[in-house]
Protein backbone atom coordinates (compact mmCIF):
# COMPACT_ATOMS: atom_id res chain seq x y z
CA UNK A 1 0.00 0.00 0.00
CA UNK A 2 2.96 1.95 0.84
CA UNK A 3 4.52 1.78 -2.53
CA UNK A 4 0.94 2.79 -4.18
CA UNK A 5 0.67 5.53 -2.28
CA UNK A 6 4.39 6.81 -2.84
CA UNK A 7 4.09 6.57 -7.09
CA UNK A 8 0.90 7.92 -6.53
CA UNK A 9 2.27 11.34 -4.95
CA UNK A 10 5.11 10.63 -7.55
CA UNK A 11 2.68 11.03 -10.43
CA UNK A 12 0.93 13.98 -9.20
CA UNK A 13 4.26 15.68 -8.01
CA UNK A 14 5.59 14.75 -12.21
CA UNK A 15 2.02 16.73 -13.62
CA UNK A 16 2.39 19.49 -11.19
CA UNK A 17 5.85 20.48 -12.01
CA UNK A 18 4.37 20.23 -16.00
CA UNK A 19 1.86 22.45 -15.22
CA UNK A 20 4.33 24.91 -13.68
CA UNK A 21 6.91 24.77 -16.46
CA UNK A 22 4.25 25.29 -18.59
CA UNK A 23 2.64 27.96 -17.28
CA UNK A 24 6.39 29.96 -16.36
CA UNK A 25 6.89 29.58 -20.02
CA UNK A 26 3.68 31.27 -20.65
CA UNK A 27 3.95 34.16 -19.10
CA UNK A 28 5.08 38.07 -21.05
CA UNK A 29 6.22 40.89 -18.89
CA UNK A 30 4.40 44.41 -18.93
CA UNK A 31 4.77 48.08 -19.22
CA UNK A 32 7.27 48.52 -15.51
CA UNK A 33 5.74 51.81 -13.63
CA UNK A 34 7.59 53.19 -10.80
CA UNK A 35 7.03 55.06 -7.57
CA UNK A 36 9.91 56.14 -5.30
CA UNK A 37 12.80 53.39 -5.32
CA UNK A 38 10.14 50.83 -6.15
CA UNK A 39 9.63 49.71 -9.54
CA UNK A 40 6.39 46.86 -10.46
CA UNK A 41 6.15 44.67 -13.56
CA UNK A 42 3.27 43.39 -14.74
CA UNK A 43 3.15 39.14 -15.83
CA UNK A 44 0.44 37.93 -18.39
CA UNK A 45 -1.14 34.65 -19.15
CA UNK A 46 -1.65 33.76 -23.08
CA UNK A 47 -4.84 32.24 -21.10
CA UNK A 48 -6.10 32.15 -17.74
CA UNK A 49 -8.26 29.82 -15.93
CA UNK A 50 -12.10 30.60 -15.07
CA UNK A 51 -12.94 32.15 -12.74
CA UNK A 52 -11.87 30.88 -9.42
CA UNK A 53 -13.78 28.22 -7.73
CA UNK A 54 -12.43 29.73 -4.33
CA UNK A 55 -12.40 32.95 -2.02
CA UNK A 56 -9.65 34.64 -0.49
CA UNK A 57 -9.61 34.69 3.26
CA UNK A 58 -9.94 37.84 3.68
CA UNK A 59 -13.11 37.79 1.56
CA UNK A 60 -14.45 34.98 3.59
CA UNK A 61 -13.59 35.99 6.95
CA UNK A 62 -15.75 39.59 6.09
CA UNK A 63 -18.27 37.38 4.90
CA UNK A 64 -18.16 34.89 7.96
CA UNK A 65 -17.83 31.99 6.14
CA UNK A 66 -14.28 31.68 7.92
CA UNK A 67 -13.01 31.98 11.36
CA UNK A 68 -9.13 31.93 11.96
CA UNK A 69 -8.55 31.38 15.83
CA UNK A 70 -5.98 29.98 18.89
CA UNK A 71 -6.33 25.98 18.37
CA UNK A 72 -7.85 24.71 22.20
CA UNK A 73 -4.52 24.67 23.40
CA UNK A 74 -2.51 27.36 22.24
CA UNK A 75 0.35 27.32 20.01
CA UNK A 76 2.49 29.28 18.33
CA UNK A 77 3.19 26.99 15.34
CA UNK A 78 -0.41 26.13 14.41
CA UNK A 79 -3.89 28.06 14.47
CA UNK A 80 -7.36 26.79 13.81
CA UNK A 81 -9.25 27.73 10.56
CA UNK A 82 -12.98 26.83 10.40
CA UNK A 83 -14.49 27.60 6.83
CA UNK A 84 -18.33 27.32 7.25
CA UNK A 85 -18.72 27.96 3.81
CA UNK A 86 -19.22 26.09 0.44
CA UNK A 87 -16.54 27.38 -1.86
CA UNK A 88 -12.54 26.38 -1.15
CA UNK A 89 -10.94 29.12 0.87
CA UNK A 90 -7.08 30.51 -0.75
CA UNK A 91 -4.65 31.00 1.86
CA UNK A 92 -1.58 32.93 0.83
CA UNK A 93 2.39 32.60 1.74
CA UNK A 94 3.11 35.30 4.36
CA UNK A 95 0.16 36.51 4.74
CA UNK A 96 -0.77 38.30 8.19
CA UNK A 97 -3.71 37.06 10.59
CA UNK A 98 -3.75 39.98 13.53
CA UNK A 99 -5.33 39.13 16.93
CA UNK A 100 -5.27 36.07 19.19
CA UNK A 101 -1.99 35.59 21.53
CA UNK A 102 0.25 37.27 18.81
CA UNK A 103 -0.11 38.06 15.54
CA UNK A 104 1.48 35.19 12.95
CA UNK A 105 2.13 35.09 9.30
CA UNK A 106 1.20 31.62 7.34
CA UNK A 107 4.17 29.92 6.07
CA UNK A 108 2.66 28.67 2.41
CA UNK A 109 -0.49 29.18 0.03
CA UNK A 110 -2.94 26.57 0.53
CA UNK A 111 -6.58 25.88 -0.40
CA UNK A 112 -9.14 25.03 2.87
CA UNK A 113 -11.76 22.65 1.77
CA UNK A 114 -15.12 24.03 2.22
CA UNK A 115 -17.18 22.60 5.38
CA UNK A 116 -14.33 21.78 7.54
CA UNK A 117 -11.74 22.54 9.81
CA UNK A 118 -8.16 22.65 9.42
CA UNK A 119 -4.83 23.38 11.20
CA UNK A 120 -2.72 26.28 9.73
CA UNK A 121 0.73 26.18 9.63
CA UNK A 122 2.11 29.67 10.75
CA UNK A 123 5.21 32.05 12.05
CA UNK A 124 4.95 34.12 14.84
CA UNK A 125 5.42 38.04 13.82
CA UNK A 126 5.33 39.63 17.23
CA UNK A 127 7.47 37.81 19.47
CA UNK A 128 6.75 39.98 22.86
CA UNK A 129 3.02 38.76 23.44
CA UNK A 130 1.31 36.13 24.40
CA UNK A 131 -1.83 36.98 25.42
CA UNK A 132 -5.23 37.25 23.78
CA UNK A 133 -6.16 40.60 22.50
CA UNK A 134 -9.08 39.19 20.05
CA UNK A 135 -10.45 35.67 19.71
CA UNK A 136 -10.44 35.78 16.10
CA UNK A 137 -7.79 36.92 14.38
CA UNK A 138 -8.51 39.75 11.39
CA UNK A 139 -6.97 40.06 7.94
CA UNK A 140 -3.28 41.88 8.09
CA UNK A 141 -0.61 42.81 5.57
CA UNK A 142 1.36 40.77 3.47
CA UNK A 143 5.05 39.70 4.81
CA UNK A 144 7.65 42.01 3.08
CA UNK A 145 9.77 39.78 0.80
CA UNK A 146 12.94 38.98 2.42
CA UNK A 147 10.90 38.12 5.55
CA UNK A 148 9.19 35.28 3.05
CA UNK A 149 12.22 34.59 1.49
CA UNK A 150 13.91 33.21 4.89
CA UNK A 151 10.43 31.71 5.89
CA UNK A 152 10.15 29.86 2.43
CA UNK A 153 13.74 28.32 2.71
CA UNK A 154 13.19 26.62 5.58
CA UNK A 155 9.58 25.66 4.94
CA UNK A 156 11.40 23.60 1.98
CA UNK A 157 14.05 22.34 3.89
CA UNK A 158 11.16 20.77 6.68
CA UNK A 159 8.92 19.72 4.04
CA UNK A 160 12.42 17.64 2.96
CA UNK A 161 12.56 16.67 6.41
CA UNK A 162 9.37 15.83 7.77
CA UNK A 163 6.86 16.77 5.32
CA UNK A 164 4.91 19.52 6.80
CA UNK A 165 5.61 23.40 6.27
CA UNK A 166 7.23 24.65 9.46
CA UNK A 167 9.56 27.55 9.56
CA UNK A 168 12.43 28.63 11.54
CA UNK A 169 10.95 30.64 14.36
CA UNK A 170 14.36 31.88 16.14
CA UNK A 171 14.95 32.75 11.92
CA UNK A 172 11.38 34.97 11.43
CA UNK A 173 12.36 36.96 14.25
CA UNK A 174 15.51 38.01 13.58
CA UNK A 175 14.86 39.26 10.06
CA UNK A 176 12.12 41.04 11.40
CA UNK A 177 14.35 42.62 14.00
CA UNK A 178 16.99 43.15 11.37
CA UNK A 179 13.96 45.16 9.58
CA UNK A 180 13.18 47.55 12.63
CA UNK A 181 16.78 48.11 12.71
CA UNK A 182 17.23 49.13 9.43
CA UNK A 183 13.63 51.16 9.26
CA UNK A 184 14.41 53.13 12.89
CA UNK A 185 10.98 51.80 14.14
CA UNK A 186 9.97 50.92 17.56
CA UNK A 187 7.28 47.81 19.06
CA UNK A 188 6.76 46.86 22.63
CA UNK A 189 6.13 43.69 21.23
CA UNK A 190 8.10 43.17 18.27
CA UNK A 191 5.65 43.10 15.95
CA UNK A 192 6.02 43.40 12.46
CA UNK A 193 2.59 45.59 11.67
CA UNK A 194 4.23 48.16 13.81
CA UNK A 195 7.09 48.42 11.18
CA UNK A 196 3.93 48.83 8.71
CA UNK A 197 2.06 51.04 10.93
CA UNK A 198 4.32 53.69 11.06
CA UNK A 199 5.59 53.57 7.46
CA UNK A 200 1.44 53.63 6.86
CA UNK A 201 1.54 57.03 4.60
CA UNK A 202 4.14 56.03 2.33
CA UNK A 203 3.09 52.66 2.05
CA UNK A 204 -0.37 54.02 1.09
CA UNK A 205 1.03 56.68 -1.19
CA UNK A 206 2.78 53.55 -3.09
CA UNK A 207 -0.18 51.78 -3.16
CA UNK A 208 -2.12 54.69 -4.77
CA UNK A 209 0.92 55.60 -7.72
CA UNK A 210 0.60 51.29 -8.08
CA UNK A 211 -2.74 51.11 -8.98
CA UNK A 212 -3.79 47.61 -10.26
CA UNK A 213 -3.76 48.18 -14.04
CA UNK A 214 -6.73 48.16 -16.24
CA UNK A 215 -5.80 44.81 -18.35
CA UNK A 216 -5.39 42.42 -15.98
CA UNK A 217 -2.57 41.01 -15.43
CA UNK A 218 -2.15 37.40 -13.52
CA UNK A 219 1.36 38.16 -11.50
CA UNK A 220 3.60 41.18 -10.58
CA UNK A 221 7.14 41.59 -10.15
CA UNK A 222 8.85 43.88 -7.80
CA UNK A 223 11.86 45.54 -8.44
CA UNK A 224 14.61 47.76 -6.91
CA UNK A 225 18.37 48.75 -7.72
CA UNK A 226 17.72 46.94 -10.86
CA UNK A 227 17.50 43.67 -8.72
CA UNK A 228 14.38 42.01 -9.01
CA UNK A 229 13.91 40.47 -5.38
CA UNK A 230 10.36 39.13 -5.67
CA UNK A 231 7.23 37.83 -7.82
CA UNK A 232 3.80 36.60 -7.05
CA UNK A 233 1.72 35.47 -9.59
CA UNK A 234 -1.90 34.01 -9.77
CA UNK A 235 -4.43 31.44 -11.59
CA UNK A 236 -6.27 34.52 -12.36
CA UNK A 237 -6.50 38.43 -12.61
CA UNK A 238 -9.41 38.46 -10.06
CA UNK A 239 -7.08 36.71 -7.05
CA UNK A 240 -4.14 39.22 -8.08
CA UNK A 241 -6.50 42.19 -7.84
CA UNK A 242 -7.72 41.03 -4.60
CA UNK A 243 -3.94 40.44 -2.76
CA UNK A 244 -2.34 43.50 -5.18
CA UNK A 245 -2.61 46.22 -2.48
CA UNK A 246 -1.37 44.23 0.41
CA UNK A 247 1.56 43.05 -2.19
CA UNK A 248 2.37 46.63 -3.23
CA UNK A 249 3.06 48.14 0.31
CA UNK A 250 5.15 45.03 1.22
CA UNK A 251 7.16 45.61 -2.12
CA UNK A 252 7.40 49.05 -1.23
CA UNK A 253 8.53 48.59 2.36
CA UNK A 254 11.60 46.21 1.55
CA UNK A 255 12.53 48.89 -1.08
CA UNK A 256 12.44 52.10 0.98
CA UNK A 257 16.17 52.02 1.45
CA UNK A 258 17.22 50.66 -2.58
CA UNK A 259 18.16 52.63 -5.52
CA UNK A 260 15.53 53.16 -8.59
CA UNK A 261 15.87 50.85 -11.29
CA UNK A 262 15.23 51.91 -14.84
CA UNK A 263 12.33 50.98 -17.02
CA UNK A 264 14.63 48.34 -19.38
CA UNK A 265 16.48 47.04 -16.47
CA UNK A 266 13.36 46.99 -14.50
CA UNK A 267 11.82 44.69 -17.08
CA UNK A 268 15.49 42.55 -17.91
CA UNK A 269 15.57 42.13 -13.85
CA UNK A 270 11.95 40.26 -14.18
CA UNK A 271 12.72 38.44 -17.20
CA UNK A 272 15.75 37.10 -15.26
CA UNK A 273 13.73 36.09 -12.04
CA UNK A 274 11.13 34.19 -13.89
CA UNK A 275 14.02 32.17 -16.19
CA UNK A 276 16.07 31.48 -12.66
CA UNK A 277 13.01 30.44 -11.52
CA UNK A 278 11.97 27.69 -14.62
CA UNK A 279 15.48 26.24 -14.29
CA UNK A 280 15.58 25.91 -10.45
CA UNK A 281 15.00 22.49 -8.91
CA UNK A 282 11.84 21.47 -7.73
CA UNK A 283 10.69 19.09 -5.22
CA UNK A 284 7.15 18.41 -4.68
CA UNK A 285 5.05 17.29 -1.51
CA UNK A 286 1.42 17.41 -0.78
CA UNK A 287 0.34 20.11 0.79
CA UNK A 288 -1.76 20.23 4.11
CA UNK A 289 -4.55 21.75 2.09
CA UNK A 290 -5.79 20.81 -1.42
CA UNK A 291 -3.16 20.50 -3.96
CA UNK A 292 0.69 19.75 -4.32
CA UNK A 293 3.09 21.84 -3.20
CA UNK A 294 5.94 22.53 -5.84
CA UNK A 295 9.35 24.04 -3.58
CA UNK A 296 11.94 25.62 -5.96
CA UNK A 297 15.65 26.27 -5.28
CA UNK A 298 18.64 27.42 -7.05
CA UNK A 299 22.35 29.39 -6.10
CA UNK A 300 20.04 32.11 -6.65
CA UNK A 301 16.11 31.68 -5.66
CA UNK A 302 13.44 30.10 -3.67
CA UNK A 303 9.88 29.80 -4.12
CA UNK A 304 6.80 27.86 -4.44
CA UNK A 305 3.78 26.99 -6.51
CA UNK A 306 0.54 25.75 -5.07
CA UNK A 307 -0.57 23.74 -8.15
CA UNK A 308 -4.18 22.21 -7.78
CA UNK A 309 -6.96 21.02 -10.41
CA UNK A 310 -4.92 21.34 -13.41
CA UNK A 311 -4.13 25.14 -12.39
CA UNK A 312 -0.66 27.07 -11.05
CA UNK A 313 -2.82 28.69 -8.46
CA UNK A 314 -0.46 30.71 -6.93
CA UNK A 315 3.42 30.96 -7.56
CA UNK A 316 5.87 32.97 -5.13
CA UNK A 317 9.41 33.46 -6.14
CA UNK A 318 12.18 35.26 -4.43
CA UNK A 319 15.99 36.51 -4.42
CA UNK A 320 17.99 33.66 -1.96
CA UNK A 321 18.28 35.33 1.14
CA UNK A 322 21.19 34.03 3.74
CA UNK A 323 19.98 32.54 6.39
CA UNK A 324 22.78 31.83 8.67
CA UNK A 325 22.96 33.29 12.26
CA UNK A 326 25.18 35.58 12.95
CA UNK A 327 25.52 35.90 16.56
CA UNK A 328 24.91 40.02 16.72
CA UNK A 329 23.28 41.09 19.92
CA UNK A 330 19.60 41.57 18.06
CA UNK A 331 20.23 38.10 17.08
CA UNK A 332 21.21 36.75 20.79
CA UNK A 333 18.18 39.06 22.10
CA UNK A 334 15.76 37.88 20.10
CA UNK A 335 17.25 34.05 20.75
CA UNK A 336 16.99 34.47 24.42
CA UNK A 337 12.96 35.84 24.52
CA UNK A 338 12.93 32.58 22.47
CA UNK A 339 14.02 30.83 25.14
CA UNK A 340 11.40 32.74 27.11
CA UNK A 341 8.42 31.84 25.38
CA UNK A 342 9.34 28.10 25.08
CA UNK A 343 9.65 28.23 29.44
CA UNK A 344 6.24 30.29 29.53
CA UNK A 345 4.67 27.21 27.48
CA UNK A 346 4.58 29.50 24.03
CA UNK A 347 5.84 26.91 21.69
Amino acid sequence: MKGEADARQQKLEKEAGAVLSGWLAALRTGEPRAHGTLTVVPLYARETAPVPPYRTLAAAIASGAVIVTEKAQAQVPTLHVENRGALLVLILDGEEVVGGRQNRIVNSTLLVPPRCSFPLPVSCVEHGRWHAVDAAFAPGESAYPTLRSVKAQHVTASYARAGVPVADQGAVWEEIASLRVRDATASITGAMRDVYLQRHEALEQAERALAYPDDAPVGIVAVAQEHAFCADIFDHPTTLRSYWPRLVRSYALEAATAETATAQDAVTAAQRLLERAARARRTGFASPGLGQDIRLESQSVVGACLVHDGAAIHTAVFRRQQTARNGTGAARAIRRLSQRARYLGAQ
